[in-house]
């Protein structure tokens, strides 16, 4: 019957999101109580005391965002990781700044060869930029136990194998996976490099191809209204083609031209013409 929380940025220190969890909540029949500032005998003051605290729970999180990105912008100027994991060929290394945190050693990563898979790697790269296909470019080089989505990332992280640091680049929501190039963050010569730049530009435009924005299945003419011979829906894959599943897929202006076609034939036919005076006669 009620959910007990320090404050409100325990909930949420998202303002969209609060008022939602919020909502939810009281639709349930239960009740939000916050140990640092209980609710008084005034459900409107309650209402409006909240609202305000939710918005100074999202602008605490903006600046301490905006300040730990600062920080990892700092970080890859100065030649360091700004975290994660590292790509396939590399390892980290550590060393200390000589500054010390909570009783600590700050220490800052940057990439090593991995003894272990940078000839693979490099091997790998080399067939790639060759011309030969990612399976076979992976047989060649001894990485074809590798998953392909570890290839494929091998491949977008091709300015990395050529000695950069990129960071900023992965986009946070929206259609686009990526950030336009002007908004990355690029250091050049933070660690040995396999390849020359110029190839690494080769490898991640063949990596990033362009693709097709999917259009809802609503705007499709017949979606929800076909079905293969076992009954099953077709429905619109969103790139101009009704599919059963993962299955064949059929082009839906062919499909549609076909439908449309039987069905003025069947309206133009005297049955049908018989069969609506009938049921406009009931």
């Amino acid at each position: 019957t009620v959910i007990l929380a320090v404050d409100s940025s325990r909930i949420a220190r998202d303002m969209d999101l609060a008022g939602v969890i919020s909502y939810q909540v009281r639709k349930a029949g239960v009740r939000l109580e916050y140990a640092k500032h209980p609710a008084s005998d005034n459900p409107a003051m309650d209402m409006f005391r909240d609202s305000i605290m939710r918005g100074f729970d999202t602008y605490h999180s903006m600046v301490r965002k905006q300040k730990g990105l600062a920080g990892m912008k700092h970080n890859v100027l100065m030649g360091h990781r700004a975290g994660g994991r590292p790509p396939l060929g590399y390892k980290l290394e550590y060393t200390t700044t000589g500054a010390i945190r909570q009783g600590a050693p700050v220490r800052k990563s940057h990439l090593v060869l991995d003894p272990e898979w940078a000839t693979q790697v490099k091997a790998f790269l080399d067939a790639r930029l060759a011309g030969r296909g990612r399976t076979d470019s992976a047989r060649i080089s001894g990485l074809f136990k590798k998953p392909l989505t570890t290839l494929i990332s091998v491949e977008r992280n091709a300015l990395v194998y050529a000695g950069m640091t990129v960071w900023n680049r992965h986009a946070e929501s929206g259609p686009d996976r990526y950030r336009p190039r002007a908004e990355w963050v690029i250091q050049r010569g933070t660690h040995e490099a396999m390849i020359t730049e110029a190839e690494a530009e080769t490898l991640w435009e063949r990596a990033t191809p362009t693709t097709q924005t999917r259009s809802p299945s609503g705007r499709f003419l017949l979606s929800g209204f076909l079905f293969t011979p076992e009954g099953k829906p077709l429905f619109a894959s969103g790139d101009g083609y009704y599919r059963e599943g993962k299955g064949r897929r059929i082009r839906a202006e062919e499909l549609e031209c076909v439908v449309r076609d039987q069905m003025n034939e069947e309206v133009d036919s005297h049955e049908f013409t018989q069969r609506f005076i009938a049921e406009h006669g009931r």
